[in-house]
């Protein structure tokens, strides 16, 4: 006899399986190095000693002063400065989007930051030499410059197909709402996460406060 042919809804669990194991890790790792980023400019300060050296607050008497300093040390470059204007002073951080050190890679301005007080260029270095740059690369587009940004795109619309195939198998039955939402803490550590992923954020609390259960 043929074997029977799988209903829609164990084609769309498979389909998000797959998703979840392939896609999904490629999003763990945008998540994580997304975290980084986030605390990035203090992270970035507390690894540098020139960094710290610098005032919080300071600012600088004028940003014509700061155009003359880039001028200053940098003579040969004779493009475009992108000076970042930051809210609470300090650190100055500015970019020179085409140095000729990195005409053949698609994006990796040269990276400079100048100290307000001492009117002077305090550390150099292009995009991607940095750990931060580095992280942000990596979350973006993967280090692959233009592929990467493009694989990155095609992942964010897996992962809109993975979001919608978890809510499709996971969406109960009539009359099944409720043991979809139970939360067995007794279960087994598999089933415990099985819970945990299938019921998303509305049991995530008592996930993370319940004590081990006995497998």
């Amino acid at each position: 006899m043929a074997a029977a042919r799988p209903s829609l809804r164990v084609l769309v669990r498979r389909v998000h399986l797959w998703l979840g194991l392939t896609i999904g890790a490629l999003f763990a790792v945008a998540g994580l190095t997304g975290s980084l980023l986030v605390f990035y400019p203090e992270i970035d300060a507390a690894l540098s000693p020139a960094l710290r050296a610098v005032p919080a607050g300071a600012r600088p008497a004028s940003w014509q002063v700061v155009v003359d300093t880039l001028h200053r040390e940098h003579p040969g470059r004779t493009g475009a400065w992108r000076i970042e204007v930051t809210e609470d002073g300090g650190v100055i951080p500015v970019r020179y989007y085409k140095p000729r050190e990195t005409v053949h890679r698609d994006f990796a301005p040269l990276l400079v930051w100048v100290d307000p007080v001492r009117n002077t260029t305090i550390r150099t270095g292009f995009w991607g030499d940095t750990l931060f740059t580095w992280i942000y690369d990596l979350h973006y587009r993967l280090l692959l410059d233009k592929p990467g940004g493009v694989a990155m795109g095609i992942a964010g619309i897996g992962m809109l197909i993975l979001i919608a195939s978890g809510l499709w198998a996971w969406w109960p039955r009539r009359g099944g709402w409720r043991r979809s939402l139970h939360f067995k803490r007794r279960a087994t550590p598999v089933r415990r996460l099985y819970d945990c992923t299938s019921s998303q954020g509305l049991v995530r609390w008592r996930c993370c406060s319940s004590s081990p259960s006995p497998v």
